[in-house]
């Protein structure tokens, strides 16, 4: 089910935030010519339990495809949901997965949804293998490409090489769209370091977080999903459980991100960069080494942003000072980081998500887990104005060509909000 909600619609501050910001709109602020009151300021998609979705905008910018997991008869299922402008779902949503309960619901791991440069809808998600002995399940990755605008979907098609051989991880993925029209996905593996299924060390737990060689793995799936090929190990000694992340620069330059296990202990976010589409990477380097040590995986990976002035922004989590959702700028491509900034200071383990328009103006939504909410911060080159928090907690995000779209969670419904950037 879904409603408009305009809870968080207060003119007042819309007039506010638009002399603040210029050119970046107010979320859904927007004004009725005829009655003078503000239209809706988000909606409800779905209601029931659900896990985080994630969103990606159909090439014209008048549809938002959103993905999530739920609940259905006792297992979880794939579904999309797509919505118009007003947040009205043209249709109602549909599974993705071909094999009812082929999926896991995990917040780190939420199914990951694309659009290629012909309009084809792509959602990569994971399962769930349970393993005797073995205290956290094993997983494969899968992705399904619909056709006809996310109406129906096509056969699962496994992307790891590795399917049904060992059990091991393929999880805490990401997915982008390429401009040669292919999709490339990043996430992290076990494959080289998972024992035999029958092994006792399985169930130990101290191996899922000791220097034991995760790796971050990418493939481009081509042709519409009839190729699917990994193409890089760009780490084996990654942190085991936070997300990865791609971006693409107006260069083409494809930009991952995810957490280093250095062999002191540390844990801190690390990038990679490809100049020939995803099938080869540079060798990793850091984003910042905040000398975060933790026994164990902080379930928190980074994101980023490139704006038109080709600057490449980088937002993450770190435990290192009391915990600090920090952000960074990059003018070279993405080689270094500089003008580190804390924007959300002394809170527990947080995620992000970016925002970014056609010009220089960049909206980064973090979590505050006290509060449970997202917190909007605008970003014009570096400098930020703090923003109406939203009642919820993990953000995601898509930008377009004239228009953005955030969902996040809140409490048991997936709310969606559309951000016009003229």
């Amino acid at each position: 089910m879904f409603h408009f909600d305009t809870r968080y619609g207060d003119m007042t501050h819309c007039k506010r935030i638009l002399l603040v910001l210029g050119m970046l709109l107010p979320l859904g602020c927007t004004t009725s010519s005829e009655t003078g009151t503000p239209s809706p300021f988000s909606v409800t998609l779905v209601t029931g339990e659900v896990g985080r979705s994630t969103v990606a905008l159909s090439p014209d910018d008048s549809l938002a495809h959103v993905a999530w997991v739920e609940r259905q008869d006792s297992v979880w299922n794939v579904m999309l949901g797509t919505a118009d402008r007003m947040g009205n779902l043209v249709r109602s949503p549909v599974r993705v997965n071909e094999t009812p309960g082929n999926a896991a619901v995990h917040a780190q791991a939420p199914p990951q949804v694309g659009v290629d440069t012909q309009g084809r809808v792509y959602v990569a998600w994971i399962n769930r293998i349970d393993v005797p002995g073995r205290r956290f399940p094993a997983n494969d990755l899968f992705v399904a490409v619909s056709e006809d605008g996310g109406e129906t979907f096509g056969s699962e098609l496994p992307i790891n090489s590795d399917f049904g051989g060992t059990p091991a991880g393929h999880t805490f993925h990401n997915l982008t769209a390429l401009p040669d029209g292919s999709m490339l996905v990043s996430w992290i593996d076990s494959r080289d370091r998972s024992p035999a299924p029958n092994n006792a060390a399985m169930a130990d737990h101290a191996a899922m977080h000791e220097h034991s060689g995760s790796q971050i793995r990418v493939a481009r799936i081509e042709d519409g999903g009839d190729r699917i090929v990994e193409t890089a190990i760009l780490d084996r000694t990654s942190c085991p459980c936070c997300r990865t992340f791609i971006t693409v620069t107006p260069e083409d330059r494809i930009l991952v991100a995810w957490r280093h296990e250095y062999a002191s202990g540390e844990r801190d976010v690390v990038v990679a960069h490809s100049d020939d589409g995803g099938r080869s990477f540079s060798d990793w380097r850091p984003i910042h080494r905040d000398h975060w040590f933790i026994e164990g995986c902080p379930h928190t990976g980074p994101v980023l942003a490139t704006d038109s002035d080709g600057r490449i922004h980088a937002a993450w989590y770190t435990g290192a000072d009391g915990g600090d959702v920090r952000h960074a700028v990059s003018t070279d491509g993405g080689l270094t980081f500089e003008q580190v900034k804390d924007l959300l200071s002394d809170v527990p383990v947080a995620q992000a998500a970016f925002l970014t328009d056609t010009g220089k103006n960049l909206l980064l939504m973090t979590e505050n887990p006290r509060s449970r909410t997202v917190v909007p911060r605008s970003a014009t080159g570096h400098n930020t104005t703090g923003w109406t928090d939203l009642n919820g907690e993990l953000p995601s995000t898509a930008a377009g060509t004239d228009a953005s779209v955030l969902t996040w969670r809140d409490g048991n419904e997936i709310r969606l909000l559309w951000n016009p950037w003229s």
